[in-house]
């Protein structure tokens, strides 16, 4: 009998620590958004009568994105990758669900973005002091890998 109840007791226990660690997942892990739609870049007429290099520009509130013609958001996701930014973000469910960055192209302009990356003093005041420690090392990046990388989160505007 005492065989049964120390079963019964340890079968319970065992429930009820993964009915907690599956509500404590649920409340912590946001639902993952369903696929965005990709961004269509469109050549403009230059008035020579030839089509210039697609760029993007967007106005919606207070983002503004002029992109550089030579920055590559591609280029600008391998770099996202090879940095590890998904440790401390996440974009479209994939990384760290605590900072997702889906819609920061909506929000932030190309400086703005950059000043986020590289915890510059505008950023400062938004991010703890380990962060910004811990972003200074951006600042190392070749301007062109930061190009790249805004280039990259300001087409996640959705």
């Amino acid at each position: 009998m005492r065989q049964l109840i120390a079963w019964l007791v340890g079968v319970l226990t065992m429930g009820l620590l993964v009915g907690l660690a599956l509500l404590f997942a649920s409340a912590h892990n946001p639902p993952r958004p369903g696929p965005t739609p990709p961004v269509v870049a469109v050549a403009r007429p230059l008035p020579s009568g030839g089509l210039a290099a697609p760029q993007r520009e967007v106005e919606r509130g207070r983002a503004s994105h002029a992109i550089t013609p030579s920055a590559d958001p591609k280029r600008g996701r391998a770099i996202y990758e090879r940095e590890n930014c998904s440790t401390c973000h996440a974009i479209a469910g994939t990384g760290n669900p605590r900072t997702p960055l889906d819609g920061v192209g909506k929000r932030l302009n190309d400086e703005e973005l950059k000043a986020w990356i590289t915890g510059a003093v505008v950023a400062v005041d938004g991010l703890s002091p380990s962060i910004v420690k811990r972003k200074q090392r951006y600042r190392e990046l070749p301007e062109s890998d930061l190009a790249d990388v805004v280039a990259y989160l300001s087409h996640l505007e959705e």
